[in-house]
């Protein structure tokens, strides 16, 4: 499939409202914003890296695949 091929950065908000791709991943996998806010309070403090944080937040979803988000 030719869409296969395209990379979009919507860098001016045109595409999606939220103020992140990752706001956007966690309202769609219905995270609770308190633990998302918690992981970014502990990266903000240097308690974790930003791998860490990464890792933490992908862990509060729910079946993240590809098939589930397109």
């Amino acid at each position: 499939m030719l869409l296969d091929k395209f990379v979009i950065f919507d860098l001016d908000g045109t595409i999606i409202k939220e103020n992140s791709a990752w706001e956007m991943l966690h309202k769609h996998f219905k995270v609770d914003p308190s633990i998302v806010e918690k992981n970014k309070e502990l990266y903000e403090k240097k308690i974790i890296d930003v791998d860490r944080w990464i890792e933490m937040d992908i862990k509060l979803w729910k079946n993240p695949h590809k098939k589930t988000i397109e």
